[in-house]
């Protein structure tokens, strides 16, 4: 799943990867205190969106979106981007309602599973090439004492991909074959 997101986003940060898999563990719950407020920060989100086009390195001479990237690891998510809506593939009512599904039935994972997984992982990208990983280890090691797990994408993922996706389960689609 890391492999998948530094090849699709190869500018990913350390930072950007823990969030890929702390959203892979614990799902979109955080974001949902009040239906209405999440409709309404979906329903903003289109009108603003802007797509990020990617150069498939098979074929360079075509530009793809990223419209599913899959992040299961514990349940069978992954992100569905909000393009889905604004091109009309899917119905902002099914996807609104996949996401709130998913909110409300993802398993809970203990806190402290969760950062011995993320302790793991982290063995595993030690060799990889990604650009400040010593301090971004330390920044996630001092969110992770405070007992701490949610953070944002970076300023450099956001300038260069526009992240706009919800994390849903594939239990509650049905717009894919």
């Amino acid at each position: 799943m890391l492999a998948q997101e530094r090849t699709i986003h190869p500018a990913a940060s350390l930072i950007d990867l823990y969030k890929l898999y702390i959203q892979s563990v614990f799902g979109p719950g955080h974001m949902i205190t009040d239906q209405t407020l999440a409709r309404q920060q979906l329903e903003q989100e289109i009108d603003h969106f802007q797509p990020y086009l990617q150069v498939d390195p098979q074929h360079p001479e075509q530009l793809c979106s990223c419209l599913f990237v899959d992040c299961s690891v514990i349940s069978p998510l992954a992100r569905y981007s909000v393009e889905l809506v604004v091109n009309q593939t899917v119905s902002f009512d099914d996807y609104f309602s996949a996401f709130i599904q998913t909110a409300n039935k993802i398993t809970k994972v203990n806190l402290d599973f969760y950062f011995e997984l993320w302790q793991k992982i982290l063995l595993e990208l030690v060799g990889w090439q990604i650009e400040n990983f010593q301090i971004d280890k330390i920044y996630l090691k001092k969110i992770m004492a405070n007992k701490k797990y949610l953070i944002s994408h970076t300023p450099k993922y956001h300038q260069h991909y526009h992240p706009s996706y919800r994390v849903i389960s594939k239990n509650f689609i049905s717009w894919e074959n």
